[in-house]
């Protein structure tokens, strides 16, 4: 989980709205948190959901954001 944010921050993309990949990848976080404590949010919710089931609307969420970014990402002005 290290290596991805260093990518992102070290090669510098060609297009626009990257910060949609710095939020699709805090959605994966948020999601992988949800697996980890599925019993604890089960409980706490009353069994009425389980962070499994968190884990996929996170995930499916942090999916959204990269189909939004390739959707409107545009190529950055390099001009040097």
């Amino acid at each position: 989980m290290v290596a991805i944010p260093m990518i992102i921050i070290m090669f510098r993309g060609r297009y626009s709205h990257s910060h949609f990949l710095w939020g699709a990848l805090a959605l994966y976080l948020l999601a992988k948190l949800g697996e980890l404590t599925d019993y604890q949010i089960f409980s706490l919710t009353h069994r009425v959901i389980s962070g499994h089931s968190i884990k996929h609307l996170l995930a499916s969420g942090a999916c959204w954001l990269v189909f939004l970014y390739i959707f409107k990402r545009t190529k950055k002005n390099t001009a040097r």
